[in-house]
C-alpha cells in the first residue's frame, strides 16, 4: 500500500501518526506529493486530487483522513479508534473538535496567504474566535482524554502541534492547564515526534 500526502499537511499527519502507532510503517510506504502538481498516480487515485490518499494493495485508492483511519485501524491490533457504546460517541466528538479546528486554522492560514486585498478580516476573526472556543472545551474535556493514546486523542496533539506550526499567534496554552500538559506529554511520543512538519 500507499500513502500519497504533504509532510506539512495536518490531515496527512493523523494518518502517520496511526500507521507509526499500529506499527504498519512496513506495509504502508510513504510517497511525499503535492496536490498542487497534480501528480497523475494521485488523481487516478483521488479525482479530487487531495491528500491523504491511501491506494490500496488491489489499486482502490482511499481519500479523506477520516477514512483512511479508520481502514487503517482495521489492519492491526490493538484497534485504537473506538467505535462501541459511549467510549465510541465520545471519540467521534473528540476526533470532530480537532479536525474542525483544523479546517478553521486551514482556512485562516488559506485566507492570509491571499493577497491584503482579497483577504476577508470578517472570517479571520471568526475563525480564530471558533479556534479559541473549541480550545476551551478540549481544556474542559481534557479530563477525559489526557491519560489516552487512542486515535482521538493522538488527533488533538496533532491539531494542537499545527497551530503551533502554522498559528502560532494562537495562543492555546493561555489559561489551559491541562491542555498544556496533555500535549507536553503525548508530543514526546515516537509516532508524534516522527510526524512532526518541518
Amino acid at each position: 500500500m500507499k500513502l500519497f500526502g504533504s509532510p506539512a499537511s495536518p490531515y496527512v499527519r493523523n494518518v502517520r501518526v496511526l500507521i507509526h502507532e499500529k506499527g504498519l510503517g512496513d506495509r504502508i510506504a510513504w510517497e511525499p506529493a503535492d496536490p498542487m502538481c497534480d501528480p497523475p498516480e494521485l488523481i487516478a487515485a483521488n479525482p479530487l486530487g487531495l491528500v491523504p490518499t491511501l491506494v490500496r494493495d488491489d489499486g482502490e485508492g482511499l481519500f479523506d483522513s477520516a477514512v483512511i483511519a479508520n481502514f487503517v485501524d482495521t489492519l492491526a491490533a490493538p484497534r485504537l479508534i473506538p467505535v462501541e457504546g459511549e467510549a465510541g460517541w465520545a471519540g467521534a466528538r473528540l476526533r470532530a473538535v480537532a479536525d474542525g479546528v483544523l479546517d478553521v486554522a486551514v482556512r485562516t492560514v488559506q485566507e492570509t496567504r491571499r493577497p491584503d486585498s482579497e483577504q476577508s478580516p470578517t472570517w479571520i476573526v471568526r475563525w480564530r474566535t471558533a479556534i479559541e472556543r473549541a480550545a476551551d472545551w478540549l481544556e474542559r474535556d481534557s479530563v477525559r482524554f489526557e491519560r489516552s493514546v487512542e486515535f482521538p486523542a493522538l488527533s488533538v496533539a496533532v491539531t494542537l502541534g499545527y497551530l503551533d506550526f502554522r498559528r502560532p499567534e494562537i495562543d492555546w496554552r493561555a489559561g489551559r492547564p491541562r491542555l498544556t500538559r496533555f500535549y507536553a506529554a503525548v508530543a514526546q511520543r515516537p509516532s508524534l515526534a516522527a510526524t512532526a512538519p518541518a
